[in-house]
């Protein structure tokens, strides 16, 4: 994509936070809670 700066962090941003509500509704809290940093990470 070709934006500028601060539209390319909005998206980013937007598509994390958007990740992790849908990763929270799917996997529920107390399955969530047992994943490490490194698994978010490889699941994005």
């Amino acid at each position: 994509m070709n934006l500028p700066d601060w539209q390319h962090i909005i998206v980013s941003t937007a598509m994390v936070y958007l990740f992790i509500v849908v990763t929270l509704r799917i996997l529920g809290k107390s399955e969530l809670a047992q994943l490490s940093v490194t698994d978010l990470v490889l699941y994005y």
